[in-house]
């Protein structure tokens, strides 16, 4: 992130002027509304243009991978982690780091998940309502109507039974089966949740989570996140939560032949 110049107060300008959008969107066979990229764009692009702000995108990571649908159609999926720095014409930024996720029967799945980026990178950048209920005042149900609990009441759960764990940020769509790989392996939003706790671990032992993640991982023999089966991800949630950088040593070690220190 640029420490000096503009952008700063343009982009709080530009968060200044943004009100709500309201989920308004709805789609072939989809049971829920929601907000296109493009109402977003049409929102925020004349406060961006008012204020000299444009964005670049860089692809940090890409995953493409397919399945056949219940029609016997091979359906290719994309998930891509993009950083987008917001620039200003002095040549300061700021920058924000999103996942997007796309999926389509021909070509246009790594489109998808770039929109995908973009659409949340703007809506969290500016915080852009959608002036509805906040979904934390609801309390969500299993199959049974019991609450949900953590990661490890979720895993003890038959497939058909399983409640939903807590969501990540970003992602409409993440509940959904379909969006599981494999019925043994977790999903995007639970990804998304993996590489959040180690962005939290990264800044306080000052670690680079693109290195904690595959190191945790390698450590429960697993080469990609969304290889990971969810019976571990208690294990790798707490061993992201203890990672510490390689070398790193204990503050306050013991003295060696014993728990007395030498005056």
């Amino acid at each position: 992130m640029s420490e000096v110049g503009k952008i700063h107060e343009r982009m709080s300008k530009v968060l200044a002027g943004c009100g709500a959008i309201g989920k308004t969107e709805a789609g072939r066979d989809l049971p829920y509304k929601y907000r296109s990229v493009d109402a977003i764009l049409a929102h925020v692009q004349p406060l961006l243009a008012e204020h000299h702000i444009y964005l670049i995108p860089e692809v940090l990571e890409s995953e493409r991978t397919s399945y056949l649908t219940a029609n016997q159609k091979t359906m290719f999926n994309t998930v891509a982690r993009v950083r987008w720095r917001f620039y200003t014409v002095d040549g300061s930024f700021v920058e924000a780091v999103t996942i997007g996720e796309g999926s389509d029967t021909s070509d246009k799945s790594s489109n998808k998940a770039m929109t995908a980026s973009q659409k949340y990178a703007l809506t969290q950048a500016f915080s852009i309502r959608t002036g509805e209920e906040d979904p934390d005042g609801e309390r969500p149900e299993d199959a049974e109507g019991g609450a949900v609990g953590g990661f490890s009441d979720y895993a003890g759960q038959p497939q058909e039974r399983r409640a939903t764990p807590p969501a990540a940020p970003g992602e409409d769509n993440w509940k959904d089966k379909k969006y599981r790989r494999s019925p043994d392996q977790i999903n995007v939003g639970q990804a998304n949740l993996l590489m959040a706790r180690a962005s939290n671990r990264g800044e306080k032992v000052g670690g680079d989570p693109d290195q904690i993640i595959p190191a945790v991982l390698q450590a429960h023999g697993v080469e990609h996140r969304l290889d990971l089966p969810w019976k571990q991800m208690d294990s790798v949630l707490a061993a992201i939560d203890s990672w510490d950088p390689p070398g790193a040593s204990d503050p306050d070690p013991q003295p060696e032949g014993g728990d007395e220190i030498p005056f």
